[in-house]
């Protein structure tokens, strides 16, 4: 059975050689080409708030003139909050500062917020690294956040919030980024690596993408409950004593092209699971490669939701799914389903039956079964997208296709 999902500091003895392994990832702090400024805490209240005191060294608020907060070094003394900003309308832009704040602070906290966005910046905090809540048009680009002793990333309440090419770095009991009860979500080519993994609940319209991702224990990695219509695509998920992506209560989402990897079986098995529904309906799991998992595929009291074209590879169990009939695991004929690495059946034949013989086909002639369900039409060679469209807008495939034999 699923576990809870905990946020409390777990009592198991881990090996000193794991937790090592486990807390050596923050990337190193480059030096900046330009010496900032040092700068006392920014507290800004509405938009008369934006002003040269407050660090405002350009712009007049507008969307093509924002407010440009830019070249601090922002300390937490004497409060443990570096920036706070709320209650804000104005366009406003922070770029190419430093915020570190200790004492169990938080860097960065924008309240009530409406036209932020935050960039090449480097920010810090040993309790909060970052704090948006109730906002819209938020913009994280290409900072690093890093300490975040409970979490770095925490949004709430948010919405049109985008979230590319951070760097995001936990440490202790944190997670990566937290993101509840909001809407119209882009995560996307980020570096996230923290203990607990990284959270979306009760929210909607959500996009992560393209994310290196990576958490140390027992959390899910990518973990997502309560939420609708999410798109979970071509991420590089690496999982140790955790799932990898993990829904619960969830329904209306897809799951494509991400690569899976468990790093093999290590004694805690009942975590080193790759693909997990619980409680959740209307899925598409289409062409990930799952690898090296306790379990591969796990479906829990759920049903409605479609797997195929996935590539699962020496997993200890492929799959389970405890709902007979309730799920679909392939994609009908010829498409095909999904490739086992363990499957032992041939191919000599075609067709919907399998009958049409001797006519290969690259679909095994039998199905491939496990526990409660079964393939109908498993792969015989690992599945590969279609390559690139010549002239294709930013070079996108052309939709995939089982591995069919000439």
């Amino acid at each position: 059975m699923i576990g809870t999902r905990r946020r409390k500091i777990v009592s198991i003895i881990i090996p000193v050689a794991l937790l090592l392994t486990s807390f050596v990832f923050f990337n190193p702090i480059v030096p900046r080409a330009v010496a900032l400024m040092g700068h006392s805490n920014i507290l800004i209240v509405g938009n008369s708030g934006f002003t040269p005191a407050n660090g405002v060294v350009s712009g007049t608020g507008t969307a093509s003139n924002p407010y440009v907060i830019s070249g601090w070094d922002i300390s937490s003394s004497p409060t443990n909050i570096c920036v706070k900003v709320e209650n804000t309308t104005a366009y406003f832009l922070m770029e190419n500062d430093s915020v570190s704040c200790g004492n169990v602070g938080t860097g960065i906290i924008f309240s009530g917020v409406s036209n932020a966005r935050l960039e090449s910046s480097i920010v810090g905090g040993s309790g909060y690294t970052l704090e948006v809540s109730s906002s819209t048009n938020i913009t994280l680009s290409s900072d690093t956040f890093n300490g975040g002793m409970y979490g770095n990333v925490d949004v709430s309440g948010t919405t049109n919030l985008t979230v590319i090419g951070n760097t995001i770095s936990g440490s202790g009991q944190g997670s990566g980024y937290s993101i509840r009860t909001s809407k119209h979500v882009m995560i996307s080519g980020n570096n996230v690596r923290s203990y607990y993994g990284s959270s979306v609940s009760d929210s909607s319209n959500v996009t992560i993408s393209n994310d290196v991702e990576t958490a140390s224990y027992i959390e899910g990695v990518i973990f997502i409950e309560r939420s609708t219509n999410v798109t979970v695509s071509n991420n590089s998920v690496q999982a140790n004593l955790s799932y990898a992506i993990w829904f619960r209560n969830s329904n209306n989402t897809v799951i494509t092209n991400n690569r899976v990897n468990g790093g093999g079986v290590n004694g805690y098995s009942n975590w080193d699971q790759g693909i997990v529904l619980d409680s959740s309906l209307n899925f598409q799991i289409i062409g990930n490669n799952v690898t090296l998992e306790a379990v591969g595929i796990h479906l829990s009291s759920s049903t409605g939701n479609r797997v195929y074209h996935n590539n699962l590879v020496n997993n200890t169990v492929q799959a389970q799914d405890d709902q007979p009939g309730g799920n679909s695991w392939d994609n009908g004929y010829p498409s095909g389903g999904n490739y086992w690495s363990d499957y032992k059946g041939v191919d000599n034949c075609s067709g919907p039956q399998q009958n049409i013989c001797p006519s290969p086909d690259g679909i095994g002639d039998t199905p491939y079964a496990f526990n409660s369900a079964q393939d109908n039409y498993p792969l015989m060679k690992p599945f590969a997208a279609d390559p690139p469209t010549p002239g294709a807008f930013g070079g996108g495939g052309g939709g995939g296709r089982p591995p069919l034999r000439a």
